[in-house]
């Protein structure tokens, strides 16, 4: 009887989640991540013309810690690979106020920060560039920097 409830709850959690509409992580060096370095993620296929919303996600690891509560860094938003939309500088926040981590994971934590929602056109390029703007290079403790984008629920707009 326990399998069969365990399954179905799995089946109701699979199904009620939408896939993202693009999902990809970039690997991090393992010494660390130089401000030259770049995690630009190239679009050019989405379902359909819309807007988007835009999650950035970064993973540590407990194997190399990250040495600060927060990460500063600039995000690029182009289209067609030379038209900047828009240019944000983020302050993402790692641990809460009480000084613990938020993150998700074991041994590798996923962070994430929801992004300005963007307006896509299939027939067009787009991409995403993100640097990191920490005065300490190479940064350690980054291993992936990850981009998700999802179409907004149906009551979201």
């Amino acid at each position: 009887m326990k399998k069969i409830l365990f399954s179905l709850i799995a089946i109701l959690m699979i199904g009620c989640s939408r896939p993202a509409a693009y999902s990809f992580f970039i690997a991090i060096d393992d010494n660390g991540w130089e401000t030259t370095e770049l995690a630009a993620f190239h679009i050019d296929t989405l379902p359909q013309k819309s807007y988007y919303e835009c999650m950035l996600h970064l993973r540590t690891s407990t194997a190399h810690p990250y040495p600060y509560k927060q990460l500063m860094a600039e995000v690029h938003f182009k289209q067609n690979d030379s038209l900047c939309i828009a240019t944000d500088t983020i302050c993402f926040n790692l641990y809460n106020e009480s000084n613990k981590k938020k993150s998700a994971g074991i041994s590798m934590h996923t962070h994430s920060l929801r992004l300005r929602d963007i307006y896509y056109q299939p027939e067009q390029t787009h991409q995403i560039i993100v640097r990191h703007l920490m005065d300490t290079t190479p940064l350690p403790g980054i291993v992936a920097v990850g981009l998700e984008l999802n179409l907004p629920a149906a009551n979201d707009r």
